[in-house]
């Protein structure tokens, strides 16, 4: 992807796919950003913005659908190991496993809350994008 040619819109994009059906990582746009002299909390916003919205989209898809829907993207193995850490650790679930796109289809098909599952994600996810955009910033001074 050509982060310079599609700037803060890429960025968006790919944590909407991110947080959906593709294992890409808004992580490195946001560190990168500001070698191409991007406002790196910006990058940060629109990384968030897309991660929330792929992840609010999948999640409503899991609870309307059940498995069947992701059937395609996540073997039954796989579901079975992030339904029984969802069963051990409830909410933590959500931290545990948020770098993972899958957790956000299983929270939904589990039915699990949507507004402690969008907290616990949102907390995971912002935490992890400002400690990548400080990293950032910090990173300016070498390059």
């Amino acid at each position: 992807m050509n982060f310079v040619k599609f700037g803060y819109l890429g960025v968006f994009l790919v944590g909407l796919i991110e947080s959906s059906v593709f294992p890409l990582s808004t992580l490195p746009l946001i560190t990168a950003g500001t070698v191409y002299k991007f406002n790196p909390y910006l990058v940060g916003f629109f990384a968030l913005l897309g991660d929330f919205m792929g992840g609010s989209i999948v999640y409503y898809i899991g609870q309307s659908y059940g498995y069947k829907a992701v059937s395609k993207f996540i073997s039954q193995e796989k579901f079975m190991k992030t339904e029984a850490l969802f069963r051990k650790f409830g909410v933590l679930a959500i931290l545990i496993g948020e770098p993972f796109y899958v957790i956000n289809w299983i929270a939904g098909i589990l039915r699990f809350g949507y507004a402690r599952f969008i907290i616990m994600a949102l907390f995971s996810r912002t935490s992890k994008l400002i400690i990548f955009a400080l990293f950032g910033k910090a990173l300016e001074r070498f390059l």
